[in-house]
């Protein structure tokens, strides 16, 4: 005859451990999963996970922690401009001393220095470097862009950095202030 009195876990016992195995399963699944995601290591394998490609030359696919890739297909001097505009200039600083002749001399170029062209969202859509001489060529879809210098030279101000891009050849120079006075 029972005497209502259970032994061993019953039901609730039960359960409590299916849920204590569930959970301690889903968790070795995720460490798992997030230590077999494959690091990234080059640019094919950047674009074959879908992250973005910038529109550079040489082409660049850029990862979510910030990596960078070179398209190493990208070794000739043509580029596949079709629909882009250009956009070029010379990137200069100054002052680059407290007291300036009236000769000149108080500005000099910037050179293998990062511009990068952010749409009006603040998303960079290209990247370029300036040259020795401070020379720079973007080629970009018509629209508005904030030039950036990077990195930043002085006070960080880069002076005329807006520029709407219009189809053809556009012209914009740069001016960085050093912040001397």
């Amino acid at each position: 005859m029972k005497t209502g009195k259970q032994s061993g876990f019953g039901v609730i016992g039960v359960l409590a451990i299916l849920v204590a195995l569930g959970v301690v399963g889903f968790a070795g699944w995720y460490v798992n999963k997030a230590r077999s995601q494959p690091l990234v290591k080059n640019y094919q394998e950047c674009v074959n996970k879908g992250y973005p490609i910038l529109l550079t030359y040489p082409g660049q696919c850029k990862t979510p922690d910030g990596k960078s890739f070179t398209n190493p297909a990208d070794t000739s001097n043509s580029l596949n401009t079709a629909g882009l505009a250009i956009l070029s200039g010379v990137v200069t600083q100054g002052p680059t001393a407290p007291v300036c002749s009236t000769s000149g001399g108080c500005y000099s170029v910037v050179s293998n220095h990062t511009i990068e062209a952010e749409d009006s969202d603040g998303k960079i859509v290209t990247t370029t470097k300036t040259d020795s001489n401070g020379k720079y060529t973007l080629h970009l879809k018509p629209g508005h862009y904030s030039l950036v210098l990077v990195p930043s030279i002085g006070s960080g101000v880069l002076k005329g950095n807006e520029v709407d891009v219009i189809n053809g050849t556009n012209s914009l120079d740069l001016s960085a202030d050093t912040g001397m006075r």
